[in-house]
């Protein structure tokens, strides 16, 4: 597929997914309180412009992926930091605070490298399928969730939800298989394996934040919890993703 097209091809499968976002959002928000339907619609228009943004980013090859990438991973660290010298938690939980900041140095690592090495296809193919994954979780989640996926970690999120977004990010794979030129079980599972790292990071963020029992790590973009909160799934899945590359 030509670039030009595969940028018209993206354009419309994002656009179309947001429309069906928009809708399955207005089912699932009828029953909430006007403060959560605010939150709600913030929260996805601020969503609209990070991933437009992060697509163009991508797409404008050259340096600015990686600089995108390290901007990230280094705010998302401050963020950490702060929470840690801000925050106090007890004693016999600051082994669990150095078994994260293990795993984060790890995880950027892997990151980086992935933002080094990695085609623009392939990393528009992850970003994609985060963006599929994570969304349709929480849209899933909110209109059949009951069931907790990891209450202590993050109460929010549901098995139903993850299931959800699960089996759309899997049909997605297969429609955007043609970008990086996946056959059909390479498609079902490195998508199978995003969706993992993406729910890793995910979990990895929420982690920290209820061992310190905050809600966010900052109220810097409106309506998520800072630049780790909304990266925390890319940078997860990329690092796992690249992880993998190495094993193979």
């Amino acid at each position: 597929m030509e670039f030009s097209g595969m940028i018209l091809t993206i354009l419309l499968y994002v656009e179309a997914y947001f429309i069906i976002g928009i809708i399955a959002m207005y089912a699932g928000s009828k029953k909430a309180s006007k403060d959560v339907k605010r939150n709600r619609w913030i929260k996805l228009a601020v969503y609209f412009f990070i991933v437009h943004s992060t697509l163009v980013i991508i797409l404008t090859k050259g340096p600015y992926f990686i600089i995108l990438t390290s901007l990230v991973l280094l705010f998302g660290l401050l963020e950490v930091m702060h929470t840690f010298y801000r925050y106090s938690v007890k004693e016999t939980q600051k082994k669990q605070i150095k078994r994260i900041l293990t795993t984060y140095t790890m995880v950027t690592i892997a990151m980086i490298f992935f933002s080094l090495e990695t085609s623009t296809q392939i990393v528009l193919y992850v970003y994609l399928i985060v963006g599929v994954f994570d969304g349709f979780s929480q849209l899933t989640g909110q209109l059949f969730g009951k069931h907790a996926l990891a209450k202590n970690i993050s109460p929010n999120k549901t098995i139903e939800g993850s299931i959800g977004g699960l089996i759309i990010a899997l049909l997605s794979g297969l429609l955007l298989r043609s970008f990086p030129e996946f056959s059909t079980g390479e498609a079902l599972s490195f998508t199978f394996v995003i969706c993992i790292g993406s729910l890793f990071g995910d979990l990895m963020a929420s982690y920290v934040k209820r061992l310190y029992q905050i809600k966010d790590f900052n109220k810097i973009i409106p309506g998520h919890g800072g630049f780790l909160d909304r990266f925390d799934s890319f940078i997860g899945a990329g690092a796992l993703y690249q992880v993998i590359l190495w094993l193979l």
